[in-house]
């Protein structure tokens, strides 16, 4: 601690010590072009570069970025900055205690360099201004010491296709219609589903080391960002709007805080309600309340935990193709007979009967034949033609859904008003999510035919509104619920986005991909980028959307699938086209049903895992399912999107191959537990391969899990009786104790459970209870302490509806593994220092207040209730003498 006080010092005096606040610099070619920069802290500054000399070039922000009033103030963002610490500008150069910048006076390229310890120099790159080219602008960033690329949204790169594993060096990542767009996919394939190509304009360039730096180009137009020149054939490019070439730069020793300099500059996930991290059953679509029964009847008869359905077009009636009668745009269910009746009084059955909750889907196309549309025409809230008499865009282009118009989120008060009117009655029904589809958008270009010919007529606006109308959709959401002063949280389940999404409650999909096992692998390589772009919650129609394109078993694709999506998926969404009746999406209906619930309650009983990484992601910026090289920089396979860490603790494979048996297994550095065997490896500094690892165990798919040694992860009951993720059961037991698994290690380590009421925004004032457990092995002693739980809230009881505050008491259950468990005789555990009771069987030890059990490798201890806010210390002696 010294060492570091005084070297601080000394590095503060060396460089240039000045009063913390943010600093501004401008420079000017002979041409009078101009490049600012603002230096926000000692990581992270702002550029911007005007090719206009007559332009006023002051600092502005796009709606990427999180701290913008509703106003459209765009100088709020600065108060989440404090200005460098360390601060010295000489002329052309400027540093801080992290980076060095250098401005060409001629040029204006910025050379940019990380400070290391003693002002060490590591020069990263170097950015020029495209100002030269007439047809092109943009930047060109030389590589320098960079050897892997990572971020940049959602693409379905046509040379990953299959593939699982890389990242950007050496590729062009290509718009699509003005950024965001549906395109084929697999490439040049007959039928072919279809995938989003979806803008987040933040990149990671990191060398072989840890060392890197984040860029985030804040432009909302269409971006190509060319990765294809080789270092000696010239520097890499970036083509953009010149009117936007602005961006934020951030140097950092590693991805943890390059991304959590982004997340906090475009803004933190919310916690989505706890029922998102379970099943839901979807398919385009249910026609009425009697095939969702129908569904659900069988899955619990399989004992499938569920937790939702999610209701397409049918649920307002369906669309009519071509026709301006369509319903699409009503946002009323159907509540004919056959089909959606006295929604009120089934939405109620369902949830407090069977736990289910529904998602139901909105677009913003309104088909001209509707009240709405004549209604949202006359207050101006519909997107308008480029005639000069404003009226309402007729879009006529590829009309599956029908003809009319499309609401413009931009316009202010469009979305309140939507909300208000529509979308409020839905949440006072029980609606607890939103599907916000076709949002890239899909279809905006009016078509007029002249001569025979199509003729496009684009809103002169389009290409300033095209990537930030899903934005601006899910913003309308999310002040929809704050203006109406509802409890329940939003969540919004959207096929297109952009950076800042996540701080509305909106998770991505991968769109309407087709049935093929090369897109599932493909898909993964997408959740990879997505994670280091700030989307937490990623995922995809399990089972494809376009069937026609399936090339293997539908069996073993779904099985594969549906088992992946248990681990990375949130929500866990089987999806597919059934108008004609003839494909289920029912996890006990298609593929191996035994191996779709295994790997189901897997998902249900680690949600507490994931649920306190959704709280760790709103607080901390920490992702949620990220890359092993995310946290393992040393790790040999930079590229690698075949398997994830699930937080920092756990490591899963993903399988995507037909008739898969088999597969290899990369563990990082460290010691790993096969979380199924409880098999020890202890992984050298370039990591270890276990070949041929078994993907089938007793005739069922389990995805390959390992443990970090010293991983605590907290865990769901979970058996036959389990009916949701909330806890709710047929035999209307609840289940409050507080359950965890401890992989022993020597070096210490701790994790903090956290638990909320698990539906309403409660948690953002507080309302949540945080227990840290802790542990420490020291030869043939672990020791396991749970620290007092701080805070508490107020839940509602799965089973009986009664409100009531969060337990004051309650068990604690530990499930202990430790290397080299051999003499099981041995083992003693006391709690608090009172030998507990030993037990010989499950069944003894199930019915006891308290004791112990050594049974599979492990060592279980439970106590008695206890408070929670007292301080619990487990011991378990595995050498101790008799």
């Amino acid at each position: 601690m010294y060492y570091r006080l005084v070297f601080g010092i000394v590095a503060a005096l060396y460089c240039g010590l000045v009063q913390a606040e943010i600093r501004q610099v401008e420079f000017r070619s002979k041409s009078q072009q101009v490049l600012k920069i603002e230096v926000l802290n000692d990581q992270t500054f702002h550029f911007m570069y005007s090719f206009d000399p007559k332009a006023d070039a002051k600092f502005e922000v796009s709606p990427y970025i999180a701290q913008i009033p509703s106003e459209k103030n765009h100088t709020e963002y600065q108060a989440a900055y404090q200005g460098p610490g360390v601060y010295k500008a000489n002329g052309n150069r400027v540093s801080t205690q992290k980076f060095q910048i250098e401005v060409d006076q001629a040029t204006l390229c910025l050379s940019i360099a990380s400070s290391e310890a003693g002002c060490k120099q590591i020069q990263l790159t170097k950015i020029c201004p495209l100002w030269q080219e007439k047809k092109v602008k943009g930047l060109t960033l030389e590589r320098g010491p960079i050897e892997n690329l990572y971020g940049l949204g959602e693409q379905f790169l046509p040379q990953r296709y299959g593939n699982t594993d890389g990242d950007w060096m050496g590729q062009v990542r290509s718009p699509g219609r003005f950024g965001n767009e549906m395109v084929n996919y697999p490439p040049n394939s007959g039928a072919g589903g279809a995938v989003g190509n979806t803008q987040f304009p933040i990149l990671y360039a990191m060398t072989a080391g840890a060392l890197g730096y984040s860029f985030f180009l804040d432009n909302i137009y269409e971006q190509r960002w060319d990765f294809s020149a080789e270092a000696s054939r010239g520097p890499w490019r970036v083509e953009a709007n010149p009117l936007q070439l602005r961006g934020f730069i951030t140097v950092a020793g590693g991805l943890p805080e390059l991304r959590r300099a982004y997340m906090d500059l475009v803004g933190h996930p919310l916690v989505p309600p706890k029922k998102a991290f379970g099943l839901w059953v979807s398919q385009y679509g249910f026609d009425g309340w009697t095939e969702i029964e129908e569904k659900l009847k069988t899955l619990r008869e399989k004992h499938f935990p569920i937790d939702g359905f999610v209701l397409d077009l049918q649920w307002f009636g369906g669309i009519r193709e071509n026709s301006e009668l369509t319903h699409m745009g009503t946002l009323d269910f159907d509540t004919s007979k056959a089909h959606f009746p006295d929604p009120a009084t089934k939405i109620r059955s369902f949830r407090e009967k069977q736990g289910i909750g529904f998602i139901a889907i909105e677009e913003s196309y309104i088909g001209k034949g509707l009240k709405e549309f004549a209604d949202l025409a006359n207050r101006g809230f519909l997107v308008k033609a480029p005639a000069a008499d404003q009226t309402p865009l007729y879009i006529n282009e590829n009309p599956w859904w029908g003809l009319g118009g499309m609401i413009d989120w931009s316009v202010p008060g469009a979305g309140a008003y939507w909300h208000r009117t529509k979308r409020q009655n839905l949440i006072d029904l029980g609606i607890l999510g939103h599907w916000t589809d076709l949002g890239e958008p899909e279809m905006y270009q009016h078509v007029e035919i002249v001569d025979g010919n199509k003729v496009y007529t684009i809103p002169d606006n389009e290409a300033e509104t095209h990537n930030i109308f899903s934005l601006d959709w899910h913003e309308s959401i999310f002040k929809g619920y704050q203006a109406s002063g509802s409890k329940q949280r939003p969540f919004i389940l959207s096929r297109s986005g952009g950076s800042g999404m996540q701080r509305y409650g909106a998770a991505m999909w991968s769109g309407d991909i087709g049935t093929r096992l090369e897109n599932v692998a493909t898909h993964y390589n997408v959740q990879m980028e997505m994670s280091l772009s700030g989307q937490d919650y990623f995922g995809a129609d399990i089972g494809g959307f376009h069937r026609e394109d399936l090339n293997s078993d539908l069996n073993d694709l779904y099985t594969q699938w549906f088992a992946d999506a248990c681990a990375f998926d949130v929500p866990i969404r089987p999806h597919t086209e059934n108008l004609a009746k003839s494909r289920e999406t029912a996890p006990d209906r298609v593929g191996d049903w035994a191996s779709n619930l295994e790997n189901l309650r897997t998902r249900y009983e680690l949600s507490p895992y994931y649920y306190s990484l959704a709280h760790l992601a709103h607080l901390k910026a920490e992702p949620v399912v990220p890359p092993v090289f995310f946290y393992y920089p040393s790790s040999t396979d930079r590229v690698l999107g075949s398997e994830k860490l699930i937080g920092r603790n756990l490591l899963v494979a993903v399988v995507a191959k037909a008739a898969e048996k088999t597969r290899s297994i990369y563990l990082p550095p460290g010691d790993w537990i096969d979380n199924q065997t409880l098999s020890w490896y202890h992984a050298p500094l370039g990591g270890h391969v276990i070949d041929l690892y078994p993907l089938y165990h007793d005739g069922r798919l389990r995805l390959p899990v390992f443990a970090r040694a010293g991983a605590i992860i907290p865990l769901m009951k979970v058996d036959d009786q389990t009916m949701n993720i909330l806890g709710k059961r047929t035999d209307g037991v609840t289940h409050n104790e507080l359950r965890f698994r401890v992989f022993a290690s020597p070096s210490a380590s701790e994790f903090t459970v956290f638990e909320d009421d698990g539906a309403t925004i409660a948690y953002l004032s507080g309302s949540l209870s945080q227990t840290t457990i802790s542990q420490k092995q020291s030869g043939g002693e672990v020791t396991v302490t749970v620290a007092p739980t701080i805070g508490h809230y107020s839940y509602e009881d799965p089973n009986s509806g009664v409100v009531t505050e969060s337990p004051s008491s309650r068990q604690f259950e530990v499930e202990l593994a430790i290397e080299e468990l051999r003499d099981t005789s041995r083992v003693q555990v006391k709690l608090d220092g009172e030998l507990l009771q030993r037990f010989d069987s499950q069944k003894k030890y199930d019915s006891a207040s308290s004791g112990y059990l050594v049974m599979d490798h492990l060592i279980y201890a439970k106590s008695a209730l206890l408070s929670v806010q007292k301080n619990k210390v487990f011991e378990f002696l595995t050498a101790h003498e008799n």
